[in-house]
């Protein structure tokens, strides 16, 4: 009986050391999920931010454009525009004849 025992008590030793080193290998795994977490959850703000900045850009880009836009429309609807938008080309060209020379 006492042999039986010993040989039991053997046996909860060594599942009792492979269950610690299971949890060894279990807590590693999880730290390392964990940091991959932690940098994919960064990663993600990072990019968040960015599209954010984007959008505003674009939108301050698109505002600036309709502005433009806006000004140029008046101009070439207009007899008056159209006759300061040619003294611009002309005065564009002499400016270009001149810097040659």
């Amino acid at each position: 009986m006492s042999e039986q025992l010993k040989q039991e008590k053997n046996l909860l030793e060594m599942q009792l050391a492979e269950q610690i080193e299971e949890n060894k290998r279990l807590q590693r795994e999880y730290r390392i999920t964990s940091q991959q977490y932690q940098r994919l959850l960064h990663r993600y703000a990072e990019l968040l931010y960015t599209v954010e900045w984007i959008s505003k850009e674009v939108e301050k880009a698109d505002k600036r454009y309709r502005q433009l836009n806006r000004k140029y429309q008046s101009l070439t609807q207009s007899k008056v525009g159209k006759g300061l938008l040619a003294a611009r080309a002309v005065r564009s060209r002499v400016g270009k004849i001149v810097k040659r020379k």
